[in-house]
């Protein structure tokens, strides 16, 4: 069976929809398909805001009079946010998890397997920094003088182009290039990932938490979980975007608090996860902005203060979501095994 990656951009335009299907048609063409091959097409969806299902109809439609038209079997797999895309059931749709099979992946013989409740540390690997969620919450902890609560990953150098990206995200206190350029060089030193006295060739490092270092999760007792979206709708049928950074937390046995779209934690809650609200401070209704920011900051001090008091409910709630982890990769791999499809296999075709 011939694996092959399309991602597919359900947003656009009716024209650009030609022309994905004039590259896609270009590309298969170009394979070496032979008498009984498939083609397995991985159609991503990653944005809440404005879902155009007549487009992703029409994308499908082109799509499957093409295949059809050269004689050639094919399998959906989208990612889980094409659910509320998605109208129609076909036995050749199917959804994927990307990001919780990339962590099974990395995690199934390798991973944390103990919750540590006494370091007084939050673990929070920043990923690409330009966001609220992730400079922003960096900055709320370092002018709240609580960095010791920390173990964090960041390589950001105070260089112009990074000073003008921190400027457009409009934080009051990072307006001007003296609080910035401060900010980066007092965090970037006791970053986890890199020696920042000694890296100066590289303007961004993102470190993804692939492959695990086990000792920041034993170290640390909290992950926050800062996700690639902090989107704000209405809609709660819109499913929100889920990544390895939540995955990484339960797969290594962590307590999680999060920053993400609307209704990520009911979303999570939905599929069998239990969150660690109970534990945090009253969480407040906004939630994409710096207010909800420090609401994090105050309620991950809060957690860690109070992690040995509260060891017992919040282990069972850490062995209840690894469990969970488990199930749900694991019936993931048994449909498609019922469907001839190495879904591993394919993991790894994508470099997950």
């Amino acid at each position: 069976m011939v694996y092959y990656q399309l991602i597919f951009n359900f947003l656009s335009h009716h024209s650009d929809l030609k022309e994905e299907l004039i590259k896609l048609k270009q590309d298969i063409d170009g394979l070496p398909l032979n008498d009984g091959d498939e083609v397995i097409l991985y159609a991503t969806v990653e944005k809440l805001s404005g879902f155009d299902k007549n487009n992703c109809h029409t994308a499908l439609e082109m799509i499957e009079e093409y295949m059809r038209s050269i004689g050639c079997k094919y399998n959906y797999i989208f990612h889980p946010t094409g659910k509320s895309l998605i109208e129609k059931k076909q036995d050749n749709f199917h959804f994927f998890d990307t990001w919780a099979m990339a962590t099974y992946r990395h995690c199934k013989n390798h991973y944390n397997k103990f919750w540590n409740p006494d370091t007084k540390k939050a673990l929070f690997l920043v990923g690409k920094p330009f966001k609220i969620q992730r400079i922003g919450l960096l900055n709320n902890f370092y002018k709240n003088n609580l960095m010791d609560y920390l173990h964090y990953s960041l390589y950001c150098p105070p260089r112009r182009e990074n000073v003008d990206k921190i400027k457009d995200l409009n934080l009051s206190d990072l307006t001007e290039d003296y609080q910035i350029n401060k900010l980066l060089i007092d965090i970037n030193k006791p970053s986890l990932d890199v020696n920042y006295e000694e890296c100066h060739t590289t303007n961004v490092f993102e470190y993804r938490g692939f492959p695990t270092n086990l000792t920041y999760f034993k170290n640390t007792s909290l992950s926050i979980v800062s996700e690639t979206y902090l989107t704000y709708t209405n809609d709660a049928t819109i499913m929100p975007y889920v990544t390895e950074k939540f995955y990484r937390a339960v797969a290594n046995n962590h307590p999680f608090i999060t920053l993400g779209d609307s209704f990520y934690d009911e979303h999570l809650e939905s599929i069998g996860y239990k969150t660690f609200n109970e534990f945090f401070l009253p969480k407040p209704k906004f939630r994409n902005d710096i207010r909800y920011v420090q609401w994090v900051t105050n309620s991950v001090k809060h957690f860690l203060d109070n992690a040995v008091k509260n060891k017992l409910a919040i282990e069972q709630i850490v062995n209840h979501n690894h469990k969970i982890f488990t199930k749900q990769v694991e019936a993931e791999i048994a449909h498609f095994n019922k469907h001839n499809i190495d879904i591993l296999k394919f993991a790894n075709h994508l470099r997950l």
